[in-house]
């Protein structure tokens, strides 16, 4: 209704406008083809990072704000104000184009695995067209790179566009007559920045969890912030009271101090608990490292006996007949910090870590990770992380992954091919 309300009622701008918007959605996924094809695992260790996550926690609160009322965006307003002069499509069709774009970056994490899969065949062909190359002793130039690149953005445009299509059949041929504007726009407009909020804090709290910050501290932190906008915005704290002031502004004013202090208490809490800030003393129960022999270093955590060597791993679990459980790992990646969290929370998951397999976690940069990277029975890692993998004693694969919430696959097959 949005999109099509954005044609006031023209029929034909209603299609004009259900069609761009899904063109903005294509245009996304065929730019995300294109970059997973020109920056390979690069694209997905961008994503993945920290930094990037508070970016997009910073990037939604900003727009949520806008949404409740606070203040109105005006980027490029007269530049807009100028193009609807000269044509009254142009200024509202980019608008609608760039909400399509959005859309897609929004639908990105619903249909995860997917896209993954498309994206790994794009970096595929250029690693084997690499591959080809090399034996004849030449390298991959920027056109040929270019070229693979756009034929998987092209094939991403498929996808993008089937996610597209049920929004443009459904705008043009369910909503023909939309309601009056009126009030009760702002409502769904203020339900949406909330909505909007609450993504922006999924990101803070992605974000948090790669810096090592629990999503208990990150909580407290987060209403801390919330307290102090309340009483800072809503209550205005910061100015003086008028000695005339009528009571409920007084007491309002009251409330709003009582709000700071509370807000400014839990921000203090929890800077007390950043790893930056507390002493890195952990105990044995959570996290304890065992050197076995020179080779072999045994790291354990929640119960679970982690080997950082995927030879010694394999020694043990030839003779014990368990499947070898691999856990690809990087504190970079936000999905591999969630996953570390699951096997102690998850206690299905955690019991076939700690009786069904032999658990290895290896970490990226270092030698065996490396050498796993460049076997083609794990080509996910060209892409990035997380990857998990199940092999057994002899090395086949008996399966792998890269949803870090598979975890009921993961206990399924654990308990299949332990023996």
């Amino acid at each position: 209704m949005f999109i099509v309300g954005r044609a006031n009622g023209i029929a034909t701008k209603e299609k004009q406008h259900a069609l761009i918007y899904v063109v903005g959605i294509v245009c996304t996924y065929m730019l995300l083809g294109l970059m997973a094809g020109m920056t390979g695992g690069a694209f997905n260790t961008f994503m993945q990072s920290g930094w990037v996550n508070l970016a997009f926690a910073l990037f939604f609160t900003f727009f949520a704000i806008s949404l409740l009322g606070f203040y109105e965006l005006g980027f490029m307003q007269s530049e807009i104000h100028h193009l609807d002069q000269k044509s009254s499509n142009v200024g509202g069709l980019t608008g609608t184009f760039l909400m399509g774009t959005v859309a897609g970056l929004v639908i990105s994490p619903c249909v995860g695995p997917i896209v993954f899969a498309l994206l790994l065949q794009v970096a595929d062909n250029i690693a084997d067209k690499a591959a080809s190359l090399a034996l004849l002793s030449q390298t991959l130039t920027f056109i040929d790179k270019f070229t693979i690149s756009l034929q998987g953005s092209f094939m991403m445009a498929g996808f993008g566009l089937g996610v597209g299509l049920p929004f443009f059949l459904v705008s043009v041929v369910k909503f023909k007559k939309l309601p009056r504007a009126g009030y009760w726009m702002n409502k769904i407009k203020y339900a949406f920045g909330f909505l909007i909020l609450y993504f922006a804090y999924s990101y803070l709290n992605k974000a948090m969890g790669v810096f090592g910050v629990d999503s208990d501290t990150t909580l407290v932190l987060a209403l801390g912030v919330m307290s102090l906008w309340i009483a800072v915005v809503h209550c205005n704290v910061l100015s003086l009271m008028p000695h005339d002031a009528q009571p409920n502004h007084k007491f309002r004013h009251f409330m709003g101090v009582i709000t700071l202090l509370i807000g400014a208490w839990l921000i203090v809490n929890s800077f007390g608990h950043l790893p930056i800030l507390k002493a890195e003393n952990k105990s044995k129960s959570d996290c304890a490292i065992e050197s076995v022999s020179a080779e072999e270093v045994i790291e354990t955590e929640a119960g679970i006996s982690w080997y950082r060597s995927f030879d010694a791993a394999q020694k043990i679990a030839q003779q014990t007949g368990k499947s070898i459980f691999i856990d690809f790992y990087a504190s970079w990646c936000a999905n591999c910090v969630e996953f570390k969290k699951s096997t102690a929370t998850n206690a299905a998951l955690n019991e076939a870590l700690r009786t069904k397999a032999i658990a290895v976690k290896l970490v990226d940069k270092e030698s065996e990770f490396e050498k796993f990277r460049e076997n083609p029975a794990h080509r996910q890692l060209k892409i990035g992380l997380p990857y998990f993998a199940i092999i057994k004693a002899d090395g086949s694969v008996l399966w792998s992954g890269t949803d870090y919430q598979a975890t009921d696959k993961m206990i399924s097959v654990l308990n299949q091919n332990n023996f």
